[in-house]
């Protein structure tokens, strides 16, 4: 931790150096170490680095060509196939959303089951609303989708009150082509399965994001959240 923490802030200044005078990548610093008990090296980013997507790590592979040619260039960035992966999030990363995380997963997707024990509390089914919400924006099917949510719930005071909302939601949902079910009979497990195959294994569930106030602009875009730290692993079943 003390290492992440001293080599990120002598990154920062690299990078800056960077803005200011292109030359310095002729000779980039490279921000890494090797973890001896398991061998990986660990490359340093900074915190804003990961949010903006800078060009900066080109500097650092010492490829000044592919850097030029991406700064330059004005060509639409293809469309990659989907494929297995494993995706982390560091604690206070901002600019992230549950559509950049895994929306291009659920495009075909007819079905889609999430299994989250924790939606309960009303933030937490306001996650629910947004994780909807994001998949009415990026569907390309023409039915109807169905989302089946598996979730538990241990408050028998706020059960018909949950129940209540869910069926509410529901009702709204299905003029929208969107069918929604829901039980209690969720696990442990925080994880989203779809029809075409694959399985989106979610560390905290949909609850990602640090509190925010209720009169925020977070409220209205997940782009301007905080996250907690957590991780998503994205894998295909073999048929």
């Amino acid at each position: 931790e003390l290492v992440d923490f001293a080599a990120e802030g002598r990154k920062r200044v690299k990078d800056q150096l960077y803005v200011i005078d292109e030359t310095f990548m002729a000779e980039p610093a490279k921000f890494k170490y090797i973890w001896l008990k398991s061998g990986e090296t660990v490359k340093v980013e900074t915190l804003e680095n990961i949010e903006l997507k800078q060009i900066y790590k080109n500097a650092e592979d010492n490829d000044k060509e592919e850097y030029e040619n991406n700064k330059h260039s004005n060509s639409r960035p293809r469309i990659k196939p989907l494929v297995a992966k494993t995706i982390s999030i560091r604690e206070n990363q901002g600019g992230v959303t549950y559509k950049d995380l895994f929306g291009d997963y659920l495009r075909t997707a007819k079905k889609i089951n999430i299994t989250d024990p924790f939606i309960r509390q009303p933030y937490q089914i306001d996650n629910l609303v947004d994780f909807i919400q994001m998949v009415k924006d990026v569907t390309t099917v023409q039915d109807t989708v169905s989302i089946h949510l598996s979730t538990q719930n241990d408050d028998d005071e706020k059960v018909a009150e949950i129940i209540d909302s869910f069926n509410d939601l529901a009702d709204e949902l299905l003029p929208m082509g969107i069918e929604f079910t829901y039980d209690f009979k969720a696990d442990h497990d925080r994880l989203i399965k779809t029809d075409t195959g694959w399985t989106i294994a979610l560390g905290r569930g949909l609850d990602i994001y640090e509190k925010f106030s209720r009169f925020s602009l977070s409220r209205c875009n997940q782009k301007n959240r905080r996250c907690k730290a957590f991780n998503v692993s994205i894998n295909k079943t073999e048929e």
